[in-house]
């Protein structure tokens, strides 16, 4: 006979949440609001020592858990693509407002994860040339306050958006912001950019900067900015 597990006294509930994996409990916050509230409850004090990657690009747009093992997928997948820790956009709907764009999306399917599953690094990796993308709503939205990194990776950044970028690197905490593979203005200048560097395009993806302590700039048209500054 199946027995409702919100209808458990709390403390075998809590054991039997604390067995359950990430998706599992995720699923478990998806069934209803009730039970989504009963794990932020549970959760509320608690760290877990994962990765959680937002990733903006656009119509591809997903969440990354736990170095890829959970993916919230934002888009529909092919049929038969689903893999093994795919949560996909079907089942992540009592999470979703049909009329939000895909960058609200998966900001608002981020903070609802955090409040079921607080992860202790949480990064936004944002794909600029997937498609026009909104970096000052970006920066504005109540879910980056909470992000440890920061990353934009192609397209270009104007003046006002670097100036933003800049701007939200916060005082006495450890975060990482990385601008990589942008166009951006050859004599930008910033106050806060004393801290950081100015190094030549990445070799590497953005998703392995999570670990770099600083405030970087990697642009696309670094000889042009290099060529500039020596006049």
């Amino acid at each position: 006979m199946e027995f409702p597990l919100i209808r458990l006294p709390d403390l075998p509930k809590i054991h039997i949440i604390q067995l359950m994996s990430i998706g599992e409990r995720i699923k478990l916050a998806l069934s209803s609001q009730k039970m989504e509230n009963y794990l932020s409850w549970v959760f509320k004090n608690h760290v877990f020592d994962v990765i959680c990657m937002v990733r903006l690009r656009g119509s591809k747009s997903f969440i990354s858990i736990d170095k890829d093992n959970w993916i919230l997928a934002m888009n529909r997948l092919k049929p038969g693509y689903k893999k093994p820790g795919f949560i996909v956009i079907e089942e992540l709907k009592p999470w979703i407002n049909k009329k939000w764009t895909m960058m609200e999306k998966t900001l608002n399917v981020f903070i609802r994860l955090q409040n079921i599953l607080p992860c202790k690094i949480t990064q936004l990796s944002v794909t600029l040339k997937m498609e026009p993308t909104p970096i000052l709503k970006i920066l504005s939205h109540p879910s980056v306050a909470i992000l440890k990194g920061l990353h934009f990776y192609g397209g270009t950044v104007q003046r006002h958006e670097l100036d933003a970028i800049m701007e939200w690197r916060k005082e006495n905490t450890i975060q990482y912001i990385s601008v990589a593979d942008n166009e951006i203005p050859l004599d930008y200048r910033h106050p806060n950019f004393t801290s950081g560097y100015l190094t030549e395009p990445l070799q590497y993806p953005v998703r392995d900067l999570v670990y770099v302590k600083t405030l970087q700039l990697s642009p696309k048209n670094y000889s042009d900015i290099k060529k500039y500054n020596n006049h």
